[in-house]
């Protein structure tokens, strides 16, 4: 696993910059190449979800408790 990490972190695709600099803005404005992750928000769930891993409370059930009639 070794040998495969430093091959990795030390391949040319590895260390390019995904930052968007007037250069590759000047090659490649649409992300033809896909050398970019367009940003985007992460939903309120997923940040939740985030939380509790960290803090070892997510509960990986299927389906999650019942709400009661009234409140539901």
């Amino acid at each position: 696993m070794k040998a495969l990490h430093r091959l990795i972190v030390t391949s040319s695709a590895y260390r390019l910059a995904s930052t968007p600099d007037e250069h590759n803005l000047k090659i490649d404005r649409d992300n033809k190449y896909v050398w970019r992750m367009a940003p985007r928000r992460a939903e309120a769930e997923v940040v939740r979800d985030s939380i509790f891993h960290v803090a070892g409370k997510l509960d990986l059930t299927h389906g999650g408790p019942d709400i009661p009639h009234p409140r539901g």
